[in-house]
């Protein structure tokens, strides 16, 4: 490569970066705001509720996160035996 050609990309990286840590960054902070606003809400509404949606929320993802991994593993086996298959 030419120093200007990676200058112009180098320039292009920092930027796309940039953009992409603001983006996620604004994303992030505004989901924690409407989370803890959605809990302050539940709790005025009834806090008994609310206690069970704080315990069965971690609950549901953590099983949700143990399938999602077993499901990864059985479509990469399946890609596999499909690749295989396509090969003959």
């Amino acid at each position: 490569y030419k120093s200007g050609e990676l200058v112009s990309r180098l320039s292009s990286d920092v930027n796309q970066a940039k953009s992409a840590v603001s983006n996620n960054l604004t994303y992030m902070i505004r989901s924690v705001v409407i989370i803890f606003s959605n809990i302050i809400i539940l709790f005025t509404i009834s806090w008994v509720l609310t206690l069970l949606v704080m315990i069965l929320v971690p609950l549901y993802s953590i099983i949700t996160l143990q399938y999602s991994k077993r499901n990864k593993v059985l479509v990469r086996e399946y890609q596999d035996v499909q690749a295989e298959i396509s090969a003959l």
